[in-house]
């Protein structure tokens, strides 16, 4: 399989297993944490889902760090990421300690425990979104420049892998523990984060086994030490990035290539979570809906895994622009049929197939950040990847709770989302024209396959 022949010529990095197994970890870490708070939030007896309650969610986990994260950005360029890591994920696994601790004493229902957890929960996953920024920019540090596009789709393979399986371990855990009674559920979801923490902790094993400077950042030939780290200082750093940034057209429009992608699946996914709360089962019923919506998630991150197959294939063949092209256009039918179709094996086909065509152009932009940004800047722009794709995310999430309707189905709703996806490829495929022959976005070009 040409995966496997890939992943075995990335193998013989050492730095890039070591990364690898880190990634894997924290995106563990990641699924049981997100489960935990939409068990917590959206899926317990006494609370009813809607477009609103899935947008709060949403806003509250991503939009926090979406906010902070060009500036964390510059400390990835300024300081050891091996070591923010090591910070990062060490405060994580207190923070789902606390946040375990504070929903099992308020069980019986408390509005201040109830705020407290949302407020731990932002800033677990808003950590978490720094981590990964930092794994992403640390990539191209631990394979050469020819492995780029491999190793951008090794990545996002194995990492929904992790999440996926987090998000498993979690509801496993719910439907063992949880039942209709409040404080059931209530002492499942502290398990549920109790179980994150201990993903946290292996996750700060693993990392301790990269050394201090191989995640850079890299400065002429070697690590600079940073300066003092001021206000002024970080906001000319957020300056120059910004400025470095526009001048790479390629890493650009492959940013906003992805970004509308996620800000279109947070309107379906909002729409599906309502439906499966409030359409094709009973309210009272929050267990049956949790199958559903984790078999819906579950082909979703399959998809997901599937693009480290699909997005290398197709762009070695083809080039990394044509892929997106080809994706693009592949998802907006996708979400016309079946993904507009209104049955439960339709739109789980359709979660499948959409799950592929967004992540594999996901691995397109991050291989041409990881081509075309050097490493002094790519903390920055890794960052401000992340605060687009959360803020789309979340911006999605806002637009399903305006026009879609309270069980979740609208057929305008979703063949919007097909037209938007439609007018997106054209748009590409018009601004992408200046950079359609420049060599370094050839993925044929950047790693020889395997004979």
């Amino acid at each position: 399989m040409e995966f496997i022949a890939r992943l075995r010529r990335l193998w013989q990095y050492r730095g890039f297993r070591r990364l690898l197994v880190v990634r894997i970890a924290a995106q563990i870490a990641d699924g049981v944490t997100q489960m935990g708070m939409v068990s917590f939030a959206l899926f317990s007896p006494q609370q009813q889902a809607s477009g609103w309650a899935v947008a709060g969610v949403l806003a509250v986990t991503l939009l926090p760090f979406s906010i902070v994260g060009p500036f964390t950005g510059v400390l990835l360029d300024r300081w050891p990421r091996q070591r923010m890591v090591m910070v990062t994920e060490s405060v994580r696994l207190a923070v789902c300690l606390a946040i375990a601790a504070v929903i099992w004493a308020t069980a019986h229902g408390s509005v201040g425990g109830t705020v407290a957890t949302y407020i731990l929960v932002l800033v677990a996953l808003s950590f978490n979104r720094f981590l990964l920024s930092g794994l992403g920019a640390g990539l191209a540090d631990v394979v050469p420049e020819k492995a780029y596009l491999d190793a951008s789709s090794v990545m996002p393979m194995l990492g929904p892998i992790g999440l996926v399986s987090g998000g498993i371990i979690a509801g496993i855990i719910r439907l063992a523990i949880g039942s209709s009674d409040p404080v059931h559920v209530a002492h499942a979801n502290a398990i549920i984060f109790c179980a994150a923490a201990l993903c946290c902790c292996a996750t700060v094993a693993f990392n301790s086994r990269i050394g201090r400077l191989e995640l850079g950042p890299i400065m002429d030939g070697g690590y600079k030490r940073p300066e003092s780290g001021g206000p002024g200082q970080i906001l000319r750093g957020l300056g120059q990035g910004y400025a470095y940034l526009r001048k790479q057209s390629p890493v650009t429009q492959g940013l906003w290539a992805i970004s509308i992608e996620h800000g279109m699946y947070g309107v379906v996914m909002t729409c599906m979570i309502i439906a499966y709360r409030n359409y094709f089962h009973s309210a009272s019923d929050p267990n049956s809906a949790i199958v559903d919506i984790g078999i819906w998630s579950l082909a979703s991150g399959i998809g997901f895994a599937a693009s480290g197959i699909v997005a290398p294939s197709i762009a070695h063949r083809i080039g990394i622009r044509k892929a997106v092209m080809v994706l693009l256009a592949a998802s907006a039918v996708i979400q016309a049929v079946p993904g507009s179709i209104f049955v439960r094996p339709m739109l789980v086909l359709a979660a499948l197939i959409s799950g592929v065509c967004i992540q594999s152009i996901k691995v397109c932009a991050d291989a041409l950040t990881q081509i075309y940004v050097e490493d002094e800047y790519r903390g920055r722009v890794f960052a401000l990847y992340d605060m687009l794709n959360n803020v789309t995310l979340v911006l999605g999430a806002l637009v399903a709770a305006v026009i879609a309707p309270a069980r979740g189905l609208s057929l305008p709703v979703f063949l919007g989302v097909a037209a938007v996806l439609a007018i997106e490829w054209a748009v590409f495929t018009l601004l992408s024209r200046g950079w359609a022959n420049d060599p370094r976005a050839a993925g044929a070009a950047l790693e020889p396959r395997a004979s």
